[in-house]
């Protein structure tokens, strides 16, 4: 994906969406769900504006305090991340791994010395989804 950044692929995220504002079209590459280890840093989502030719990229943190630069290393989705991410979703009684597959979100999981610590946001706006 040379036009966002040389180091980025399609094998750093989970999902490609088309968004429009009303206004400008963007091309979003993302991670909806996130399991983030202590002490690490990532691009968990970068983006081409279509309609000005703009590059966007946003960082996770953990904890949040670390320093972002433009050096970040992006999201690499590895079966250790995912067998955790399964072990907490499974860990929530009224959620199931299965319920991800249509998630119109982000959930990031945050790994800290005794518990997890996990946000949920919804994302309007999104017109195709594809995994």
């Amino acid at each position: 994906m040379p036009l966002i950044d040389k180091k980025a692929s399609l094998e750093n995220f989970t999902h490609i969406s088309i968004q429009n504002n009303g206004n400008e079209v963007y091309v979003v590459f993302l991670n909806p769900v996130m399991y983030v280890p202590i002490n690490s840093l990532f691009y968990d989502k970068a983006g081409i504006n279509l309609t000005t030719k703009s590059i966007f990229r946003s960082s996770v943190a953990n904890p949040i305090a670390l320093t972002i630069t433009k050096n970040n290393p992006y999201y690499i989705q590895t079966e250790h991340i995912k067998k955790n991410i399964e072990f907490v979703i499974e860990a929530i009684d009224f959620l199931d791994i299965t319920d991800l597959v249509n998630f119109k979100g982000e959930i990031r999981i945050l790994e800290k010395e005794d518990h997890y610590d996990i946000s949920v946001s919804l994302a309007p706006y999104v017109l195709f989804s594809k995994r």
